[in-house]
C-alpha cells in the first residue's frame, strides 16, 4: 500500500489561522485494543481540544467513526479543517500512537515518519540455489519474483573425491549468489527501494552480504533468520520485528545526539522551561518528547506565551496568565505551527531522565 504523495503535499502546503487544522492519530489495532477502548480514547482526545478546535471538525471526526470507518485498519490518520475544505483520512495497515493537535498546519510528522519507517523495503531470501524477492510496504508483504539457480546435487562419497566435489559445490553456490545479487540490483531499482532486509540462514546471509557491492550493502538495515519455504505471513512478521528494531535504534540515536549536544553546550536544550523558550524564539528545528509526557504550566490570555511554571503576568505583553493544563501538548501545537519536526519517543530512559522533552536548535 503506497500513500499518494499528492495528498501528503497538499497537507504540507495547507495552513489556516482560523479555524485551525485538527490532526488526529488513533490506534485501532484490534489485536491491541477493543472497539470500545479506542472509541473511549477518541472521546477523551476530542474533549482535550474542544476549547481550541472548531466544532465542525470535531463533529466531522465523530461522524466518520460513527458511520464511515469500516474497522479494517490498524491505524487511522485524519486531518480536518471543514471551513477551508480540508478533509483527509488515511487508514493504515500498521498501528499508530494516539495523538491530537489543533494548529495552523496539519501535524503530518507522524505520517511522514510512518512512510519513512515502514514504507518500501526490499526483502531478499537466499540460499545456495535460490532467491525470493518480497516487497514490504506499511505492514503488507508481497512476493514479487523468484530466481532459481543451478541445482546443487548431494552425494555421500568421502576422501579426495569429496574434497573436489566440495569445491565444485562452492563454485556453483558462488555463481548462484552472483546471479542473485544481479537480480537484487534489478529488484531494488524497479521498485525504488532504499532499504533492504536479508533473510535466510545466518551462514548464507553472511556470504551473500559480503558479496554485495558497497552501495547495496549500505542499504541493508537488518537480517532475518527464515527457512527458504517461509510463507508471506511469516516473512511479514519477521520483517516487522526487524524494522521495528531499526526504527527504535534510530530514535535512540536521535535522543543520544540531543543529550550529547546539550551536555557540550551545543545547539540543543533539554527540559520543559528551556525547550519552551527555544520554541517561542523560533530557534528549534526538531522537538523530542517522551511518549505520554504531560505537565501543567501557564499560558498568556493575550499572546499565547507559554511558561513551564506559574507566573501572574506575561513577560512580553503584560496580560494575565491562565493555567495551561496541557502545556506539553501546547508546545507540540506551537512546533507544528512553525513547521518544526516533532518526534514522539517511546521507552527512552535517557530522554526520561533528562526532562522528557528537548529540542535540537538551528543555532
Amino acid at each position: 500500500m503506497r500513500i499518494d504523495e499528492k495528498r501528503i503535499q497538499r497537507l504540507v502546503e495547507f495552513q489556516s489561522d482560523a479555524p485551525r487544522v485538527l490532526s488526529l492519530y488513533l490506534d485501532v489495532d484490534s489485536t491491541r485494543r477493543t472497539k470500545e477502548e479506542y472509541r473511549l480514547t477518541l472521546r477523551q482526545m476530542l474533549k482535550e481540544v474542544e476549547q481550541v478546535a472548531d466544532k465542525a471538525d470535531i463533529q466531522a471526526v465523530e461522524r466518520y467513526f460513527d458511520y464511515e470507518y469500516d474497522s479494517s485498519a490498524r491505524g487511522v490518520a485524519l486531518f480536518s479543517c471543514q471551513d477551508k475544505g480540508l478533509w483527509e483520512v488515511f487508514t493504515l495497515p500498521v498501528p499508530v500512537r494516539d495523538r491530537i493537535t489543533v494548529a495552523r498546519r496539519a501535524y503530518i510528522t507522524p505520517l511522514q515518519d510512518l512512510i519513512e519507517d515502514y514504507g518500501c523495503y526490499g526483502i531478499v531470501l537466499v540460499d545456495q540455489e535460490r532467491a525470493r524477492f518480497f516487497l514490504y510496504e506499511l505492514g503488507d508483504v508481497e512476493e514479487v519474483s523468484r530466481l532459481i539457480g543451478e541445482e546443487i546435487k548431494r552425494h555421500k562419497q568421502g576422501g579426495w573425491a569429496a574434497e573436489r566435489y566440495q569445491r565444485h559445490v562452492e563454485a556453483i553456490a558462488h555463481h548462484n549468489f552472483k546471479e542473485a545479487i544481479e537480480a537484487t540490483q534489478a529488484f531494488l531499482e524497479k521498485h525504488q527501494c532504499r532499504k533492504l532486509l536479508l533473510a535466510g540462514t545466518s551462514e548464507n546471509v553472511a556470504v551473500f552480504r559480503d558479496m554485495l557491492s558497497n552501495p547495496t550493502r549500505s542499504l541493508v538495515i537488518g537480517e532475518i533468520t527464515l527457512a527458504m519455504d517461509a510463507g508471506e505471513a511469516e516473512v511479514r512478521d519477521k520483517a516487522y520485528e526487524a524494522i521495528e528494531a531499526h526504527v527504535r535504534a534510530q530514535e535512540q540515536a536521535l535522543v543520544q545526539r540531543l543529550i550529547d549536544t546539550a551536555a557540550q553546550r551545543g545547539p540543543a536544550v533539554v527540559g520543559l522551561a528551556d525547550t519552551l523558550t527555544m520554541l517561542q524564539e523560533q530557534r528549534a528545528y526538531i522537538l523530542l518528547v517522551s511518549e505520554g509526557y504531560e505537565a501543567e504550566g501557564a499560558g498568556c490570555t493575550n499572546c499565547g506565551y507559554l511558561a513551564a511554571q506559574w507566573i501572574d503576568r506575561c513577560p512580553f505583553c503584560s496580560a494575565p496568565m491562565k493555567v495551561q493544563e496541557h502545556v506539553v501538548n501546547a508546545a507540540i501545537h506551537l512546533a507544528v505551527d512553525q513547521g518544526i519536526q516533532v518526534e514522539i519517543i517511546n521507552n527512552s530512559e535517557l530522554l526520561d531522565s533528562n526532562g522528557r522533552i528537548g529540542a535540537l536548535l538551528r543555532y
